[in-house]
């Protein structure tokens, strides 16, 4: 199944994907945070679905809640400055992902799931964190929602520190990180479902606002 990329499908996948308990936490986050972690949650989820993967409701709100750590301080205050962080800021920051998955597991999800959460920023050449995690000791699943995430901060529009990227010049980038940052299977299951997208497909979800859906 691809997850359509309009208004609507959206709000289908929004709302059919994830629970009230996990729309109240994904509610709860800043608008920019927000929307990204919407798109995020989106492309994650259409990756897997389109590559006959089946993923449950827990895996699905991994997805989307990826940065939940962002809803509490001091992560909120970091998330919603418009600075480039200082080396303090980002040695503070490179703690959410721990933060959101202990969070995650005391709102009662499966360490199976909420793990993908604690390993969104390990990198496939073992310089990510929390754990240094390297090539295949990385889920394919966490490896998807890493990949998603990369390339959707270069896209991103509400990042008021840098200048996003057009679409062709981050799918470019995305694909270069193949086999170094990222997991090369991931980013090439991620790059085969673009076209499944429509020409405009994640243009559509990059104009959304927070009351569409």
């Amino acid at each position: 199944m691809v997850v359509p990329a309009t208004e609507s499908g959206i709000l289908h996948v929004y709302r059919e994907g994830l629970r009230p308990t996990d729309i109240r936490m994904l509610e709860s986050l800043d608008s920019g945070t927000q929307l990204h972690s919407v798109r995020v949650g989106s492309l994650a989820t259409s990756v897997v679905r389109s590559s006959g993967m089946i993923i449950n409701h827990d895996v699905t709100a991994a997805f989307y809640l990826h940065d939940i750590a962002k809803s509490v301080p001091p992560f909120r205050e970091l998330a919603c400055s418009p600075n480039v962080f200082t080396r303090e800021e980002e040695a503070v920051m490179r703690w959410h992902p721990v933060v959101g998955h202990k969070l995650l597991l005391h709102k009662g999800m499966p360490n199976e799931a909420a793990r993908l959460v604690r390993w969104h920023h390990e990198k496939y050449n073992g310089t990510g964190y929390p754990d240094g995690l390297k090539g295949e000791e990385i889920p394919l699943l966490v490896a998807v929602l890493t990949a998603a995430d990369v390339f959707d901060a270069m896209v991103d529009n509400h990042r008021g520190y840098r200048k996003p990227c057009d679409l062709e010049t981050a799918l470019r980038r995305l694909k270069a990180l193949g086999g170094t940052e990222l997991n090369p299977t991931a980013v090439e299951m991620v790059l085969n479902t673009f076209p499944l997208w429509g020409s405009n497909g994640y243009t559509d979800l990059l104009k959304l606002e927070n009351n569409s859906f």
